[in-house]
């Protein structure tokens, strides 16, 4: 029993997520059931410890927020846009499997990045295997949709390595952005 102590974490916001939880399932808001559920919460975290998460230690909030605000505007935007073509029966749909070379090879930002893509209707990771995603697409009848997609996926994992990759990610993230900001005035 020593160890599990010594193991185990607290954490207010898995504390607040859990009463939340247990409130919606009991169906009310009573004192009683607030301090019940501040103690199933504290219960549960002592005999279910959660796993140590490193990259949950870097965690930054402001990024964070973006990463699901973006994310929402996503889901919306996406299930628009693939209702319309479901719905466009006059036109064919054509649907592509892509490879796309992430960034990272880190397993959480990687694992993370899949389930921002296959959560965005109209794109399903197929396969993540040694920083490598393979993606199922909807709709992309050409080239220039299957590098939408591509760079689609690229953006989620940007967002996700701004929000829990390390400061080198970071840095190099914004090395890549004035690099392309630069080759972008150069043109012009």
């Amino acid at each position: 029993m020593s160890q599990r102590r010594k193991n185990f974490r607290f954490s207010f916001l898995m504390t607040g997520g859990l009463v939340v939880v247990w409130l919606l399932l009991v169906g009310e808001f009573t004192f009683g059931a607030l301090v019940f559920g501040v103690a199933v919460a504290v219960g549960v975290q002592l005999v279910f410890p959660m796993p140590e998460i490193p990259q949950m230690a870097r965690m930054r909030p402001l990024q964070t927020l973006w990463l699901i605000l973006a994310t929402l505007w996503g889901l919306v935007r996406a299930s628009v846009i693939v209702s319309y073509q479901v719905l466009a029966w006059w036109r064919p749909t054509t649907n592509s499997i892509i490879a796309v070379d992430l960034r990272s090879s880190d397993s959480f930002t990687s694992t993370l990045t899949a389930v921002l893509v296959t959560l965005v209707p109209g794109s399903v990771v197929l396969e993540l295997r040694g920083g490598r995603a393979l993606v199922h697409v909807f709709d992309t009848p050409d080239e220039d949709a299957v590098e939408a997609a591509r760079q689609n996926v690229l953006a989620q994992e940007r967002l996700a390595l701004l929000a829990f990759g390390t400061k080198e990610e970071v840095e190099r993230l914004r090395q890549e952005r004035r690099q392309r900001l630069n080759g972008k005035g150069r043109t012009q």
